[in-house]
C-alpha cells in the first residue's frame, strides 16, 4: 500500500491539462479548416480567395474560443472542488481519494477503463468523462512511482485497447 503526497491543482495546471486533453481528441477538426482553406484558395487560383479566408479563420478562431470555454469553466464557482488539496492511498485492489473537506472516495482498479498520461499527470479513467488525476510529483518516492506502475497500471488497459 502507498499514499502520495497531498496536492493541490492550480487553475493553470488544470487548463494545460484539460486543452492538452481536448487538442488530442480533436486536432483533426483544426487541419480539416486548414486543409479545406488551402484547397478552396488553389483551386480558385487565388481569385476567390473569400471562402478560403472564411475557412482559415474559423481555424484560428475554434482554438480561442475553447480555450475561453475551458477558461470559464475553471473559472466557474460551481468547480471549486477541483481546487481542494488532495491525497490517495492505494493498495492491489483500490484506490481511495481523500479530499481537504473530508469527502472520501474509493474504486477498484478493476473498474478504470483506461490511463494516459498527459502534463505530468496520470488520468485514470472510470468513465469516458471522469477520471482520477494522480501527478508525478506527488509520489513519495522512485519505489512507489514503480510500484503504481506494475500495481496499478499494470491493472488498467491502455489507450486505444478501449
Amino acid at each position: 500500500m502507498i499514499t502520495t503526497l497531498p496536492f493541490a491543482p492550480t487553475k493553470k495546471e488544470l487548463f494545460k491539462l484539460l486543452l492538452i486533453r481536448y487538442l488530442k481528441k480533436r486536432w483533426w477538426l483544426y487541419l480539416v479548416f486548414i486543409v479545406l482553406s488551402g484547397f478552396y484558395y488553389t483551386s480558385y487560383g487565388g481569385h476567390d480567395t473569400s471562402t478560403a479566408l472564411y475557412f482559415l479563420i474559423f481555424a484560428m478562431v475554434l482554438p480561442l474560443s475553447t480555450s475561453f470555454s475551458i477558461w470559464r469553466y475553471l473559472s466557474s464557482k460551481d468547480n471549486r472542488v477541483l481546487y481542494l488539496t488532495r491525497h490517495y492511498k492505494m493498495d492491489f485492489d483500490n484506490i481511495e481519494n481523500f479530499l481537504q473537506d473530508g469527502s472520501t472516495s474509493s474504486i477498484k482498479i478493476g473498474n478504470f477503463i483506461k490511463s494516459e498520461l498527459i502534463a505530468g499527470y496520470y488520468l485514470l479513467y472510470m468513465t469516458r468523462a471522469q477520471y482520477y488525476m494522480i501527478p508525478i510529483s506527488t509520489f513519495k518516492s522512485p519505489e512507489d512511482l514503480k510500484w503504481f506502475t506494475v500495481n496499478i497500471l499494470g491493472k488498467i488497459k491502455m489507450p486505444g485497447f478501449l
